[in-house]
């Protein structure tokens, strides 16, 4: 049995029902799986090796008074230098470097700044201790972008005293946040760090362990000041522990590119943290076993 002739009114219309299906999926940003596999996958930079990446935007938390400033600030000085590594971690690209100090300002740490080893060097490093943008508008977003543009690093220090109309306790305005800032960071090929303070641990969390690094790094999601969302749209996240006494311990969380890591860290004589000495830092060998990291040269 032949199926019915169109008439052309009919075949007109069941064309344009077509086209519309074809430009309504690529409104929505549809791809096809060939395309998927002609696609070519840039292979990853970093900034600091396995811990910085371009183009990404990082969350760095921790409590209060921990030296959260004084290791950013470090990285940035270190970078901008052309420094060879940054805790152990080989620091693969220089540059410029922007640091956003929102909540201490640069007076009060001047006298800590002035003893880095890097201090009377010619840095290419804005310092700024007003952010004047409040990022409430498109145009203050085109500012801060191309305020960026060239950067190797920004900083924003800390996330509570961003200037910003948003609520960071709201899944929804965080989300958009982290959307704007990844999409900055994306264009502009600039690692974005943003600090943000830790809420004090609860009781049940030290009955209930998490089983694995991952859980761990779920578990620290919800202390921060602020949405979950913050952590699950940043790309890399890292936080300071003080586990007790003058022991304080950096903790590089796993990444879809980057292995879990920590470094164990001191406060030296001038308040910058440095690598611990050899008899307190140790990391897993090879076989298992429990083996010194080396000092890294001067």
């Amino acid at each position: 049995m032949t199926e019915p002739i169109l008439t052309l009114h009919e075949a007109a219309m069941e064309a344009f029902d077509v086209i519309d299906a074809v430009v309504a999926s690529q409104n929505l940003g549809e791809i096809s799986l060939s395309s998927l596999r002609e696609m070519k996958t840039e292979p990853v930079q970093w900034v600091v090796e396995n811990f910085i990446r371009a183009g990404a935007t990082h969350l760095f938390f921790g409590r209060r008074r921990k030296g959260k400033t004084h290791l950013m600030l470090d990285m940035t000085m270190r970078i901008s230098a052309g420094d060879s590594s940054f805790l152990g971690f080989p620091i693969l690209r220089h540059g410029r470097c922007l640091y956003f100090m929102l909540e201490e300002g640069f007076d009060n740490l001047k006298e800590v700044v002035s003893s880095h080893p890097f201090y009377e060097m010619s840095l290419s490093l804005g310092l700024y201790d007003k952010l004047k943008l409040g990022l409430n508008s498109d145009s203050d977003w085109e500012r801060f972008e191309k305020a960026l543009n060239g950067a190797i690093l920004c900083v924003i220090d800390p996330l509570v005293a961003f200037g910003s109309k948003f609520n960071r306790s709201d899944s929804e305005d965080s989300r958009y946040l982290m959307n704007r800032l990844n999409r900055v960071a994306m264009k502009t090929k600039c690692a974005i760090i943003i600090v943000n303070h830790e809420n004090k641990s609860r009781p049940y969390e030290a009955q209930f362990k998490p089983k694995n690094k991952e859980a761990q790094s779920d578990v620290n999601a919800d202390r921060f000041k602020g949405s979950s969302e913050l952590a699950d749209l940043a790309t890399l996240e890292f936080r300071l522990e003080n586990p007790g006494g003058e022991r304080i311990t950096l903790v590089l969380y796993p990444g879809k590119h980057s292995p879990y890591a920590e470094r164990n860290l001191y406060r030296n004589e001038t308040g910058w943290l440095s690598l611990a000495p050899r008899d307190l830092r140790k990391q897993l060998s090879v076989r298992g076993g429990l083996a010194p990291i080396p000092l890294p040269t001067p």
